[in-house]
């Protein structure tokens, strides 16, 4: 029996004596009866402060809704992972943990009005977002002048390596392990690349590409990037093709259909079901509903970034200090790592090819 049962109890006991006694008695039964009270509201009281943690709040900023929702619902799982096992263990230095989401529709202006509103909130600490370049990149300086960190998941800035650097890892594996002597790049705007070794890169849109391009590189959005693979292969063409983290995106395989059998894409980040030792976060992610899905591109980045910033609390905490923004320190991004994957027609998930730091 817990002491608020025992408690009431006793209270009913007490009631039943007072039903029993005289008029003269109730003075000192009401003096009991008062004094009574007033022990159990500062016991209530008491175990009140004992039991409730100061609270601090991080944000997550993603798309919820739209033709990017997938990438938001990948890393709001990942993040309430995180937290449930944190407040599951006792909190965090202390301190319970709140997740304060923003759904930026993958749009700048969305975005732009999300760190807005978390900028206004005394509570949050730091951010984690927003899971694409552009709406990244659109934010910086306002989470800068409000002084609020942060922390990048999901991008190839996030990731810790440069796009170069991952282009050139991917064209080093496609002349290494495939001899290709002759790529094709395809993207948006004019760029350049410059790889230590490796094969010939030429700059084009061409498709069906010259007869002597052996592999295309396609450094497109995941709807693009599909598009233009269907219709290389409707050209009649063969050839291998690969690109940068947007072609490991659930979106770019629904566009793209079967074409997507055998695409090779290079990423900072590792897919959770492509890594035996991730079996346990896989099943844990599953664990939190119903519906969960399994874990996609953008789980595992969000799921470590979130224990990083936890960590930062825990350790603020630990020196005696509220945790703040000015009080944080992380150890994000992560080291540079270079993961190399093909998409599987046996599974139709991506498998790890190759992986280097």
């Amino acid at each position: 029996m817990n002491i608020f049962a025992l408690l009431l109890k006793n209270f009913c006991a007490l009631g039943v004596l007072a039903v029993k006694m005289t008029f003269f008695q109730w003075s000192r039964f009401a003096f009991y009866v008062l004094r009574f009270t007033l022990y159990v509201s500062l016991l209530s009281a008491c175990t009140a402060v004992h039991l409730t943690r100061p609270v601090v709040k991080i944000g997550l900023v993603g798309p919820f809704e739209g033709r990017y929702r997938y990438v938001g619902y990948d890393a709001m799982y990942a993040a309430r992972l995180a937290l449930r096992e944190a407040n599951a263990a006792g909190g965090v230095g202390g301190y319970s943990v709140e997740l304060v989401a923003f759904d930026d529709q993958g749009a700048v202006s969305g975005a732009r009005a999300a760190a807005r509103s978390l900028a206004q909130d005394p509570d949050v600490v730091a951010v984690i977002g927003h899971f694409r370049d552009e709406t990244t990149e659109a934010t910086r300086a306002l989470y800068d002048q409000a002084g609020l960190p942060l922390i990048v998941a999901g991008t190839v800035k996030g990731g810790g390596a440069g796009q170069s650097d991952l282009l050139c890892s991917l064209l080093a594996y496609l002349g290494d392990a495939l001899a290709s002597q002759r790529v094709q790049w395809v993207l948006p705007t004019g760029a350049e690349l410059a790889c230590a070794g490796g094969p010939d890169v030429m700059i084009s849109a061409e498709v069906p590409p010259p007869p002597e391009v052996d592999a295309v590189l396609l450094t497109l959005d995941p709807v693009t990037a599909g598009q233009t693979l269907v219709a290389l292969r409707e050209a009649g063409w063969r050839g291998v093709v690969a690109g940068g983290p947007a072609l490991g995106s659930p979106l770019f395989s629904q566009v793209a259909g079967e074409a997507a059998t055998g695409v090779i894409f290079v990423s900072p980040y590792p897919w959770p079901a492509t890594e035996e030792r991730d079996d346990a976060f896989s099943a844990a992610y599953q664990a939190l509903g119903p519906h969960v899905p399994r874990p996609g591109p953008f789980a595992l980045s969000t799921y470590r970034a979130t224990q990083a910033l936890l960590e930062a609390i825990r350790a603020t905490a630990r020196q005696g200090k509220t945790p703040s923004p000015q009080a944080l320190h992380l150890d994000w991004p992560p080291p540079p790592a270079v993961y190399v994957y093909r998409w599987s027609s046996a599974t139709g998930m991506p498998e790890l090819i190759t992986h280097g730091e």
